[in-house]
Parts: structure tokens; C-alpha cells; sequence
């Protein structure tokens, strides 16, 4: 059972990594893609409900706030998120 868990994280490690790795290549022609993509991966840690989930939910969160600027449009007046 261990050893089943053990290679499902590995996976699941590989699978984020990927998606970070398109997300950043992405980021610059396709900044709402990069967003879905980095909010997904942040949604996920955060359903894990573990104090180190929420530090890779955080990574994310600010590969998320290095998009914003870069694009305006996706900012409300007030300079928050638009939601989506």
C-alpha cells in the first residue's frame, strides 16, 4: 500500500512540474492559460489542507502575481484580480 501511495506522489510530482513548466512557457503569449494552469496547481495544495502544501500553494500564488502586472487587463480598478 505504501509503496502504491509513494509512486502515486511521484506522479502526481512529475504531472505538477509539467504543468509549471507549460505555465511559464506559456505565460508570456498566453498569460490566461499560465493564470488557469498556476491556479489549478495552487487550488490543488490547498485542498491538502498540510502547513508544506501551503508553501507550494504560495510558489504558485506568486508565479500568478508576476503575471498580473505584465498584463493590466487582467487587473480590477483597484489593482486586485479580476475574477474569472
Amino acid at each position: 500500500m505504501l509503496s502504491s501511495f509513494t509512486r502515486r506522489s511521484r506522479k502526481q510530482s512529475r504531472g505538477e512540474s509539467a504543468r509549471g513548466q507549460v505555465a511559464v512557457a506559456v505565460a508570456g503569449t498566453h498569460p490566461d492559460i499560465s493564470l488557469a494552469i498556476w491556479k489549478k496547481l495552487a487550488d490543488g495544495q490547498i485542498d491538502l489542507v498540510k502547513p508544506k502544501a501551503y508553501e507550494e500553494a504560495a510558489g504558485y500564488l506568486r508565479q500568478m502575481r508576476g503575471i498580473y502586472p505584465k498584463f493590466p487587463s487582467y487587473c480590477n480598478e483597484e489593482g486586485g484580480l479580476t475574477p474569472n
